[in-house]
């Protein structure tokens, strides 16, 4: 069983302060987001080294104690609002380490079939090249997705799950029940949650694993391919009497954890006639489209993600373009503001370049490369497109002027001559921005040191016509 100890050796607690800092360069809006204490990052962190060595402290003489988190309303989707849980920054570091520790320690119990919120290895890149490479020679799919998964877990099972792996008299499952018994502040009023995990906390993630463990390994039993993603899940088989029998297993061992599915994804799917599944031409799981000729291609809600990113960067370059006299200058500030968002950008580089490795659908790539250029010249045109723009500016043009190709860059994908890899991209440009830092620093000593020089001879000399 686990103990205190093993986390403190596996992963200590300073580390994971540079973890909730790092996210903070991801996006630095959160940074100014005020804790439970009404405090922003910049005011925690004015003394992080003792404020790190006190939580320290804190935990190694078994005092720590989580402070309620603050409950707020959130609207994720535009018909979807979600309660986040918001905690100090002492607890963020203490969630973090948590998560950090047992993640690591529990990677060799959880299961294979689990990917989302891993290490090594793990992840949603890896199950989505998994899929990619079984789902041509299986023709029998169920799909299902639990119904407010973080909101619905019974505390009383997670409990007894938990007790077989920590040791129940350690301090280590004192911290652990207390995020899942926790308390929150909601309207000036505090709440102590009867069913759920604080959705918003890093340790809900490991969490929301161990909880349904036990049943990924049972489903090893029966002749599947069986892949979670959180509460995201997909049965792949070839035969079809086992795939249901499966699917069948899967939904009376989800309502024995007394969590319920979504009806509206809740499906067996074929892409041949079978009286127990619906047929199909297609099906989606997470974000990707896997069709029945063995095509992958986005979805269109991804599709539409995709080209925003590019749209909302050529808004904000609207009024640079007014400045512009001709049409090739306002094509080079166009083009070299979308080569950045694929390119330059950390967040929407790694999350164009990922759906470009697993998809092979080249006549949507093309499609999505002819509306780009379509958007591209409404923009210098300041009019809708029509066909007959071509004649301005052609497609010809705009790539030899280094306009990006989705479809060239997802063929350097697939045969290997494009590997980017996330972290070493965001080391670079962090390291340019330091480097441009330091530079516009020197400028501004420089500058002021020139300013003295002249403000003294301005002295001396003042001081000469007076004698």
């Amino acid at each position: 069983m686990l103990k205190l100890s093993d986390c403190l050796n596996e992963c200590n607690i300073e580390l994971s302060a540079l973890d909730v800092i790092n996210k903070l360069v991801f996006r630095p809006r959160k940074a100014y987001t005020t804790s439970t204490e009404g405090e922003t990052y910049f005011e925690f962190g004015s003394n992080i080294t003792g404020k790190v060595k006190k939580i320290v402290r804190a935990v190694k003489s078994r005092t720590f104690r989580f402070k309620p988190s603050k409950k707020i309303k959130k609207k994720t989707k535009p018909t979807k609002i979600r309660d986040i849980y918001l905690s100090n920054w002492e607890d963020k570091i203490i969630e973090t380490w948590l998560n950090n520790s047992l993640n690591s320690l529990l990677d060799g119990w959880f299961s294979d079939n689990s990917f989302a919120y891993r290490t090594n290895g793990f992840g949603l890149d890896s199950c989505q090249h998994q899929i990619t490479k079984i789902f041509n020679q299986n023709r029998y799919f169920a799909k299902r997705d639990i119904r407010n998964y973080f909101y619905s877990i019974d505390h009383q099972i997670l409990l007894d799950q938990i007790r077989q792996l920590i040791d129940p008299s350690d301090y280590l499952f004192e911290l652990i029940r207390q995020k899942i018994e926790f308390e929150y502040e909601y309207k000036d009023e505090i709440g102590t949650a009867e069913i759920g995990i604080p959705f918003g906390s890093a340790l809900a993630c490991t969490l929301s694993n161990i909880f349904l463990t036990d049943l990924d390994k049972e489903m090893d039993k029966f002749n599947v391919t069986f892949f979670r993603y959180a509460d995201d899940i997909l049965i792949v088989g070839n035969d079809p009497d086992e795939t249901k029998r499966a699917a069948d297993y899967f939904d009376n061992k989800i309502k024995e954890r007394n969590l319920k599915l979504k009806p509206s994804h809740t499906a067996n799917m074929s892409f041949e006639d079978h009286e127990d599944f619906d047929k199909v031409t297609k099906f989606k799981y997470l974000g990707l489209e896997y069709m029945h000729n063995g095509t992958v291609r986005l979805s269109i809600e991804k599709q539409r993600k995709i080209m925003n990113l590019f749209k909302r960067e050529m808004k904000s370059k609207l009024s640079a373009l007014k400045k512009c006299r001709t049409i090739d200058e306002k094509l080079i500030l166009l083009i070299s503001a979308i080569n950045d968002v694929i390119k330059d950008r950390i967040r929407s580089a790694a999350i164009i370049d990922y759906y470009l490795k697993h998809i092979n659908d080249e006549l949507q790539l093309r499609n999505m490369d002819r509306l780009l250029a379509e958007r591209v010249i409404s923009c210098i045109t300041g009019k809708p497109f029509r066909k007959g723009h071509f004649r301005i500016v052609s497609f010809k043009k705009l790539r030899d002027m280094g306009l990006v190709s989705l479809l060239h860059r997802a063929r350097l994908h697939r045969h290997g001559h494009l590997k980017v890899s996330f972290l070493s991209m965001h080391n670079e440009l962090v390291q340019q921005r330091h480097q441009e830092t330091l530079r516009r620093r020197e400028e501004r000593i420089n500058h002021m040191k020139m300013g003295k020089k002249i403000r003294k001879a301005q002295q001396e000399a003042a001081a000469e016509c007076q004698k």
